[in-house]
């Protein structure tokens, strides 16, 4: 047997002996241990029942967005011939954003303008015609004179059937006057048809004067918009978001040109679980943490969408606003970390969770009384980390028992190592 092998048995003897002895050893110490705690009772550390705060709360990621927003297209086409803003520009209510070549606008409108001055002039013209009618048309004069020579001969022909009658005259003498009176009758008749006949047409000719300068006036205003239309205003104040037409582009009617972001108020939109959502309510408080700001930023919940993607099992909850008093540092499209909290339990009394021991679906403790413990069953409310809201069955300053809870019973006789005063 060679040198190496030789040392090789004396190493392994020498771990053998070193185990044989460390059990001999252990044995009266377990032993000691055992009897020890048969003579004092079971080792617990104790816990004193305090008035405390637990939150609990859920966490996600959401996406700032505008309270309110707006994407603004032309209502009228023609070539961009200024541009006044950039994506970022600040803007406010009723600025210049972009003007659109009215030129031809301006000239249909010149035309339709002097067109309306001639039909106004015209139908003024017979408006003053009609009311001045029966004064100085020369028809008039014509009418009451036949109608003098009219009555002149009816009043003769009387005179004339009474002679004719007592034979003082020819019966040819009374027919003449008879068929010039009768002759008279329908010069009268039909003058006042010619007379009547002028009139209505000057009437008509106003009523058509009239409608055609009310068609040419909408005319005009429809022009008049359409120029206004070509200066593109904003409706909102905010910062210009989107940008999409330059100097020379043509603008087209229902294309969005501008899209404006009111970044004064602020809204967080958050993906939420299926089972997380049903635990959030409208009201419900929330912390925001969001990149560039020192601070938190407390809000609350505003709106939950009443559906859940079926796919996802998703759905979206909406917080704010939030008034942006820093607009400089929180943007749309940024990220904001959401602490939203779902219960709360404030100066409540509470337990370490260890505490708590589940006995045939009851949840008990084990409260101190001098040498002993005894079973108590609470009643619990909301667990955040480790520590549980006790809502009865415990008062402040009692104090139980955390450890070796599997061991421990009712009137179970303990020592404490840990927690005693």
């Amino acid at each position: 047997m060679n040198k190496k092998k030789i040392i090789l048995m004396v190493i392994f003897s020498a771990a053998i002996l070193a185990a044989v002895v460390k059990n001999f050893n252990s044995a009266p110490n377990s032993k000691e241990s055992a009897a020890k705690e048969s003579e004092l009772g079971i080792p617990i550390e104790l816990e004193t029942v305090v008035k405390g705060n637990l939150t609990e709360t859920i966490n996600y990621v959401g996406t700032i967005e505008p309270k309110s927003s707006t994407t603004i297209s032309p209502t009228i086409a023609g070539q961009i011939v200024q541009v006044y803003i950039e994506e970022g520009s600040i803007v406010k209510y009723g600025d210049i954003l972009i003007k659109i070549d009215d030129s031809q606008l301006r000239a249909s409108l010149e035309t339709a303008q002097k067109k309306y001055e001639t039909l106004n002039t015209n139908y003024n013209y017979l408006v003053n015609e009609i009311n001045d009618f029966y004064e100085t048309n020369p028809l008039i004069k014509q009418l009451e004179t036949a109608k003098s020579n009219y009555e002149f001969l009816i009043s003769e022909k009387d005179n004339y059937k009474s002679l004719y009658e007592e034979g003082a005259i020819p019966k040819t003498t009374y027919d003449k006057l008879e068929q010039e009176t009768n002759n008279a009758y329908f010069k009268l008749e039909e003058l006042k048809a010619t007379i009547q006949n002028s009139y209505d047409k000057l009437v008509h000719e106003k009523d058509m004067a009239a409608k055609q300068t009310e068609e040419l006036n909408s005319s005009i205003n429809e022009l008049k918009v359409k120029i206004d239309d070509t200066i593109i205003k904003s409706p909102i104040s905010g910062v210009v978001k989107m940008l999409e037409g330059d100097v020379g582009d043509l603008a087209v009617i229902g294309k969005p040109l501008v899209a404006i972001d009111d970044n004064k108020q602020l809204i967080v939109k958050v993906n939420v679980s299926e089972r997380d959502i049903n635990r959030i309510s409208v009201g419900s408080n929330a912390l925001l943490k969001i990149n560039g700001l020192e601070n938190e930023i407390n809000t609350a919940v505003s709106k939950i969408v009443p559906n859940v993607n079926p796919s996802t099992r998703i759905g979206l909850i909406e917080l704010g606003p939030i008034q942006n008093e820093k607009s400089a540092m929180i943007f749309s499209g940024n990220s904001a970390e959401v602490e939203v909290i779902v219960s709360e339990a404030i100066d409540k009394l509470i337990i370490p969770k260890n505490s708590i021991k589940n006995l045939n679906g009851k949840d008990m403790v084990y409260l101190f009384e001098g040498a002993l413990v005894k079973e108590t069953e609470i009643k619990t409310g909301i667990t955040v980390g480790v520590s549980t809201e006790v809502i009865s069955g415990l008062k402040e300053g009692d104090k139980i028992a955390t450890t070796n809870l599997s061991k421990l019973y009712e009137n179970a006789e303990v020592y404490v190592f840990k927690g005693e005063e």
